[in-house]
């Protein structure tokens, strides 16, 4: 079968390895995760396939999938534990201890190709099996595994502009106390008609670089309700270099 594979491989001896096991994963693998337990190893993998379909007047339609599939790795054997099908093209991907964070563009879902879903998935399970919780349709584009963060109760996203344009990015956060229904608490725009690069998390703070003819750096402040503000933008480099306070604080 087309798609790419997990596999398992004996290095005790480096001139002669051997495979032990290998699983199927459907699709170009995008990226994965392993995390590693005090008894078990679980491996989680993010692929985008490209499907065809028959529609019910008979034509055939072909678009991509997201498909995140796990596996008990903790031996020498590769055990499949859950698989699942959220569509839409895979954006990144994040690895919290306790949850996955998948972000993809689903044309069928928002009809935006310009704006990412975020899905939680639970990877608390140290076997491997996955449980798909809520999916959230944020502001802008998700490029880095490093513009989801998962702290507490709370979901943050960084995303952009896929193409510039006038647009602005976005720091947007929700309350996942309940991880099957998130709540939407607040978001601030910033660093308009630039793109979005590089970003960071801390405990209560986010700092984006974005870019157009100059490179300014963001400073952003998260309260621990999740209450979210710009405070500062520094110009990097550009046309102009200077200091810009968003606030006199």
């Amino acid at each position: 079968a087309e798609g790419g594979l997990v596999m398992t491989v004996d290095l005790s001896d480096p001139t002669n390895p051997v495979l032990l096991d290998q699983a199927h994963v459907p699709g170009y693998i995008q990226t994965s995760r392993l995390t590693r337990g005090a008894a078990s190893s679980a491996l989680y993998v993010a692929a985008t396939e490209w499907v065809e379909s028959t529609d019910p007047d008979g034509s055939r339609t072909s678009g991509p999938r997201t498909v995140v599939k796990s596996f008990d790795v903790s031996g020498d054997t590769i055990a499949i534990r859950s698989e699942f099908d959220l569509g839409g093209y895979v954006d990144a991907i994040q690895a919290t201890p306790q949850m996955l964070l998948v972000a993809r563009t689903d044309w069928n879902s928002n009809g935006n190709s310009d704006s990412s879903d975020v899905t939680l998935i639970d990877i608390s399970n140290p076997d491997g099996t996955m449980v798909e919780r809520d999916t959230v349709a944020v502001a802008g584009k998700v490029v880095s595994q490093f513009h989801m963060d998962f702290r507490g109760d709370m979901l943050r996203v960084l995303s952009g502009p896929r193409w510039g344009g006038g647009q602005s990015s976005h720091l947007e956060t929700w309350d996942a106390t309940d991880p099957d229904k998130l709540v939407a608490i607040d978001s601030e725009a910033f660093g308009t008609g630039d793109n979005l690069f590089a970003a960071i998390f801390l405990e209560d703070r986010a700092f984006a670089v974005t870019y157009l003819r100059q490179d300014p750096f963001h400073a952003l402040s998260i309260t621990p309700d999740g209450q979210v503000q710009e405070e500062s933008e520094y110009i990097v480099s550009g046309w102009n270099d200077f200091f810009r306070p968003v606030l006199d604080n």
